[in-house]
């Protein structure tokens, strides 16, 4: 009688976790990529970066100090400052950069998120992502 060894079956439903969790980042790419052709947007990109001139200025000490300190666009959140500022320094205001590491983040989010409930219980995934789906379509 041949049996199996347990090492192997424990790599393999490991291996399966990582090709999912790379096919979930790759597909999430999939969406988000068309956002490379698109302009900035009116709705916050004016205040979140072609309108602010710390974020145009880009990465500097100066710039950071001030990212930990403002209340800008009635929001407390230092590292999206300073990713903004990273972006205008390294893409200038060519909004096809700036979108690409935004869909970069979404996918990276996504395969993160895959992965940290991919331990939980069955249960517990399906009401997280159902609670996710319902503030979805509110």
């Amino acid at each position: 009688m041949v049996t199996a060894d347990p090492s192997e079956s424990g790599k393999s439903s490991r291996s399966h976790v990582w090709v999912l969790a790379a096919l979930l980042g790759l597909a999430t790419l999939g969406v988000y990529a068309s956002t490379t052709r698109n302009a900035f947007v009116d709705f916050d990109d004016r205040d979140y970066v072609t309108l602010n001139d710390h974020v145009k200025a880009g990465l500097s000490w100066q710039n950071i100090a001030w990212a930990f300190r403002s209340m800008e666009a009635a929001n407390w959140h230092p590292l999206t400052w300073i990713s903004h500022m990273a972006d205008c320094k390294i893409f200038g205001l060519n909004p096809a950069g700036h979108h690409a590491v935004s869909a970069t983040l979404h996918a990276m989010n996504a395969v993160l998120l895959f992965l940290l409930l991919e331990k939980q219980p069955v249960f517990a995934r399906e009401v997280l992502a159902w609670r996710h789906c319902s503030r979805c379509i509110r």
